[in-house]
């Protein structure tokens, strides 16, 4: 596993990353002081054979450097919406070994004011959770 990461400060390093990511996402994600890609090794380096389990990897690396962040009292944000192919290209990362998993945002909360309308109405609206009964099921 691998975590990439580009502050604002550095102007091209955090134009490359932006620019991966679907355009919803560039439009708010640009104001975030940091951006970070997460890559998984698909392979064991021990041995070279599948590691099945590099997304679940890369998943928990990832969430505790969430709790770490927001431990810090900063915002990130999670995001599936990124160009795979671009992100490879630009990064010249090894497809054969490696995958890029998710970008995360960090920085300060922004003000959903500043939003386009129909990610502001997104935004302000109450967060829901499912039932769990929908997700989990006891086996008996």
């Amino acid at each position: 596993m691998a975590i990439f990461y580009a502050h604002k400060s550095n102007n091209d390093a955090f134009e490359k990353f932006l620019n991966c990511l679907v355009e919803a996402n560039q439009v708010w994600a640009k104001n975030a002081q940091l951006l970070i890609f997460s890559v998984g090794a698909k392979n064991y380096k021990f041995n070279s054979k599948p590691n099945n389990y590099y997304m679940h990897d890369v998943g928990a690396a990832n969430a505790y450097l969430v709790l770490q962040v927001a431990e810090l009292r900063f915002q990130a944000h999670q995001m599936a919406g990124f160009d795979i192919v671009k992100t490879i290209s630009t990064f010249n990362i090894d497809s054969e070994n490696y995958s890029p998993i998710t970008f995360i945002a960090v920085g300060y909360q922004g003000d959903a004011e500043s939003l386009p309308e129909n990610l502001r109405n997104a935004e302000l609206q109450p967060r829901t959770r499912k039932e769990n009964n929908l997700f989990i099921t006891k086996i008996t």
